[in-house]
């Protein structure tokens, strides 16, 4: 697990222009929760076995940005389940401009996500992702601004594949 969390906050990061700071939270986070090192292995595994991604686990790591973004996201919602807020959206912000997603902190994500492709990518509040979920790039998981509350955002059940540049809005279930 050490080797896996090292790794992967250098990844982190890197993506914010090597920043100690993010290094040192994401060492942090990952040594307080051991379980997030094996929930982004599996990830990164799921990513690297759905999408065939030469050079397995590893590479997937390096340079699938989807699973970069999935992968900074758990550290982040870490933090929002913590009481950080504010240091949770200061990445969120730094790691969206790195990957071009915009993943709300509060925003539960399962086992098993894969994201494929991540540019684009927007999941607001209070989504609820289920466990083996695929999506592909540009899809957007909003509010209508018309509800309010804890079930404003849609919710993507087990197993769902949510095609490129869908556009799914309100508090409704998919999957």
């Amino acid at each position: 697990l050490a080797s896996f969390a090292d790794l992967a906050a250098d990844v982190l990061a890197g993506l914010c222009q090597g920043n100690v700071h993010v290094r040192a939270t994401v060492d942090r986070i990952y040594r307080d929760n051991p379980s997030l090192v094996v929930l982004s292995e599996y990830d990164i595994a799921e990513t690297a076995r759905r999408n065939f991604e030469p050079g397995g686990m590893a590479a997937t790591m390096l340079f699938a940005r989807g699973a970069q973004a999935v992968m900074a996201h758990r550290v982040i919602h870490q933090l929002w389940v913590d009481g950080d807020a504010d240091l949770s959206l200061a990445l969120k912000a730094l790691c969206g401009r790195a990957l071009a997603t915009d993943i709300h902190p509060g925003a539960r994500i399962g086992a098993g996500f894969w994201l494929d492709h991540g540019l684009g990518f927007v999941a607001g509040e209070t989504v609820v992702i289920d466990e083996q979920v695929s999506i592909w790039h540009g899809v957007t998981l909003g509010s209508t601004l018309n509800d309010s509350g804890a079930t404003r955002h849609p919710a993507v059940g087990r197993g769902a594949l949510i095609g490129a540049n869908a556009i799914v809005l309100g508090n409704i279930r998919v999957g």
